[in-house]
């Protein structure tokens, strides 16, 4: 991710009301985006791994078949 999108990114989620108090919800967003965009990249997350363990969970199962 370049700067621009990850300044894009912060300053969206400080106008959704993360700021201040809550500014460690938006490092806490952006740094798990980045992480699973790293796994991604490997192969190691894959949509057939997201929606096998998508399929075990009852509440996860109707957002899977979308």
């Amino acid at each position: 991710m370049g700067n621009a999108l990850l300044s894009k990114i912060y300053s969206e989620l400080m106008q959704a009301g993360l700021s201040g108090e809550k500014l460690k919800y938006a490092h806490a967003l952006i740094g798990r985006s980045i992480f699973i965009r790293y796994l991604e990249d490997r192969g190691v997350l894959t949509i057939d791994y997201i929606l096998e363990i998508a399929s075990q969970n009852p509440e996860w199962r109707h957002v899977s078949r979308r």
